[in-house]
């Protein structure tokens, strides 16, 4: 059973997410951001067009609108939960790859830490400027110390994915990058780059998303046929990554295109070189 299943939050039109389209014009008087948005079938392409920055505050609002000290509405909460699925679905992914005997237990664990962490996110004088990459965060470090996995250093804990010296998913960062595998140190940490670019507002969280979903895919091609190597852009990438997605492979290709270029020119730029 997904993520999204288990919070009841599959169907838009029922549930918290039907009370949170009753409530919107009222959540939308207590926060002026979400004026913004005029109706909450329009909120996930808001998300998007805002950029980091102002998709950031909408979500904030949320997870004020949700707090038991702040508005105390759970369709807030489920609404805020329903922005981040797909980081959800991505941790339960990984999550499940590590401890396959546990599937059920991680998607059902993976559930009750995103709302619990979504519910009562701390939001003091200094605002989060990744409500999402904090809620996810803090609900992964929840589930492995329940699970009794390895602890993370502080430093590994803000990222969301590793990918580590020698394996093929080091070659796909080192593509990512435009750089050749042997100058990539021990560990790339893609997901430091991802938050910095992100907030320097040169690709958007959706465009990172894409491009880790695109690296472990590649990573999973390769390690499936000894010998040969998956490109990024490849048709056996491009195709499954479109399948989980619900859209075309050429899409995914032109998407990961443009998110690429942006994201090594960034890179060139923040490492001093020229383009």
């Amino acid at each position: 059973m997904s993520v999204a299943t288990l919070l009841g939050l599959d169907e838009p039109d029922a549930g918290l997410l039907e009370v949170a389209r009753v409530r919107w014009p009222a959540w939308q008087e207590r926060h002026a951001v979400l004026r913004s948005v005029d109706d909450l079938a329009d909120l996930k392409a808001a998300t998007r067009r805002l950029g980091p920055a102002g998709s950031n505050e909408i979500l904030l609002a949320l997870a004020e609108l949700g707090m038991p000290d702040g508005g105390n509405e759970a369709a807030a909460t489920a609404t805020l939960v329903w922005l981040l699925l797909p980081g959800a679905g991505h941790m339960a992914g990984r999550l499940q790859r590590e401890l396959p005997e546990l599937r059920e237990e991680v998607d059902q664990l993976v559930a009750g830490q995103v709302w619990i962490q979504a519910r009562t996110l701390k939001i003091g004088p200094s605002r989060p400027t990744n409500c999402a990459a904090t809620v996810l965060r803090n609900a992964e470090r929840c589930i492995r110390r329940e699970l009794g996995m390895h602890e993370r250093s502080d430093k590994t804990r803000r990222r969301s994915i590793l990918i580590g010296a020698g394996s093929a998913c080091e070659d796909k960062a080192g593509m990512l990058l435009g750089l050749p595998s042997p100058t990539l140190p021990a560990e790339v940490e893609l997901c430091d780059l991802f938050d910095a670019a992100i907030n320097a507002g040169e690709i958007s969280a959706v465009d990172a998303q894409l491009l880790l979903e695109v690296a472990e895919r590649a990573d999973e091609v390769s390690s499936g046929r000894p010998g040969r190597r998956g490109g990024l852009m490849s048709e056996a990438v491009s195709v499954a990554v479109a399948q989980r997605r619900g859209g075309s492979p050429r899409s995914v290709r032109r998407r990961t295109h443009a998110a690429i270029t942006k994201l090594r020119a960034y890179n060139e730029r923040s490492m001093g070189r020229s383009a």
